[in-house]
C-alpha cells in the first residue's frame, strides 16, 4: 500500500509542476505577438497574429519595410504549437509547409518558445535557442 501511496503522491506533484496543459496553451495563445525587443537583431522583427479559429497570419519586417507574409492554421499537441503554412508571400516554396514550436512558458504577457525539432542547414549546428515574444493586442 505504501508504495502505491508514494507513486501516486509523485504522480499529483509532477502533475502540478507542469502547469502547461495543452488546453491551457490553446486558451492562451489567441491574440498579437511580437519579438521581444532585445531579441530582435538589427530591426528585423516578426508580428504574428493567432486566432481562436486556428487561423494565423505573420508579418515579418526590416524597419519599416515587410519582408515577407505568411498565412496558415496553428494546433496544440503535447506542449508543441503545431502551424501549417497554406500561403506565402514572396516565396514560392512548396506549401503548405509545418513548423513545430516547444512552448516553454506562456501567460497573459509573454511567450516562451523553441524549434522543435530545431531546423538547420544540412551541415550546420542545430539552433536551440529560446525565442521570447510578448503580447501586444489580444
Amino acid at each position: 500500500m505504501r508504495p502505491l501511496l508514494l507513486v501516486l503522491a509523485f504522480s499529483l506533484l509532477f502533475a502540478g509542476c507542469g502547469g502547461r496543459s495543452d488546453a491551457d496553451i490553446r486558451r492562451k495563445l489567441p491574440g498579437t505577438w511580437v519579438k521581444a525587443e532585445e531579441e530582435e537583431p538589427r530591426g528585423y522583427k516578426f508580428r504574428s497574429t493567432l486566432e481562436a479559429t486556428g487561423r494565423f497570419h505573420r508579418e515579418y519586417s526590416y524597419g519599416t519595410n515587410v519582408l515577407d507574409e505568411e498565412e496558415g492554421t496553428w494546433e496544440v499537441m503535447d506542449g508543441v504549437l503545431i502551424e501549417t503554412t497554406t500561403c506565402r508571400l514572396t516565396t514560392n516554396a512548396p506549401l503548405p509547409m509545418s513548423f513545430r514550436y516547444r512552448v516553454i512558458r506562456i501567460d497573459d504577457e509573454e511567450l516562451v518558445f523553441k524549434q522543435d525539432p530545431p531546423a538547420q542547414p544540412p551541415g550546420s549546428v542545430p539552433k536551440t535557442n529560446e525565442v521570447r515574444a510578448r503580447r501586444v493586442a489580444r
